[in-house]
């Protein structure tokens, strides 16, 4: 209502001829009404705080261990990818242990047998 009044005060302005009073109405209708969309997003993000926040008390009732597995999964999920970097640095770094380990389970999968039975 306000910005509307605002603009026909500035329109009557203008008609006036007084066009220095109508662009500073100008200018503090336009502050006004980016103040107006930063109040509106304020609230927008406000609301959706909130409703996170309800989300979150839901979960906990009707869930009470979950953050509890989500942490779990988080450190498994760590665990793996931590072991995953591991044997890429033992491949790329290490790479006569890798060919002696092949070489020992070839050497044990075609003697084993005979060095059983002996």
């Amino acid at each position: 209502e306000m910005l509307f009044f605002g603009k026909l005060l500035e329109r009557a302005l203008r008609q006036q001829k007084k066009t220095g009073e109508a662009e500073e109405l100008a200018r503090s209708l336009l502050g006004f009404a980016q103040e107006k969309e930063e109040k509106e997003e304020s609230i927008w993000e406000s609301i959706s705080y909130a409703q996170q926040a309800v989300i979150d008390t839901f979960d906990t009732i009707f869930d009470p261990d979950k953050k509890m597995r989500e942490e779990e999964d988080k450190e498994y999920f760590n665990i793996i990818v931590a072991k995953e970097v591991w044997h890429d640095i033992r491949q790329h770094r290490f790479e006569e242990l890798e060919r002696r380990k092949s070489i020992r389970l070839a050497l044990d999968k075609a003697l084993g047998p005979r060095l059983r039975q002996g």
